[in-house]
């Protein structure tokens, strides 16, 4: 296994970790009382691992649309709570950062298995 698919997995597990963990440690009213709004957050969050995972793996194709499939939402609708919707406003910097902390290695992880995807194709050139 290549360097950059290692990478694309160790920040995956932190996304889907790092979700489950804010989940548990935030007491803003807004987040840790919303439930389908956090079922929500875990459930996009830990899409990412596994699609990391199979992307990783023998099944390219699947692991990258799972990948996109919990990356690009969990994106959105953190920036989206971020700037539009008030979220350090009513949370706090310290917690509204936390609670957008998943997004960001979201993020980390779908651009590291693009890296991976075009490196594969163009015969390697990134490790």
């Amino acid at each position: 296994m290549s360097l950059m698919r290692k990478l694309e997995v160790i920040c995956g597990i932190a996304t889907g970790l790092s979700a489950v963990i804010v989940t548990i440690i935030v007491k803003c009213p807004s987040f840790s009382n919303d439930i389908v709004g956090n079922v929500i957050y875990i459930g996009l969050a830990l899409l990412v691992p596994i699609g990391a995972y199979l992307h990783s793996g023998p099944r390219r194709t699947a692991g990258l649309i799972l990948l996109l499939t919990g990356g690009i939402p969990i994106f959105v609708i953190s920036v989206g709570l971020g700037l539009a919707g008030g979220l350090f406003l009513f949370c706090g910097l310290r917690e509204g950062l936390l609670i957008l902390t998943p997004s960001a290695l979201a993020i980390l992880t779908m651009i590291v298995s693009i890296f991976s995807l075009l490196g594969e194709r163009k015969g390697g050139f990134l490790w």
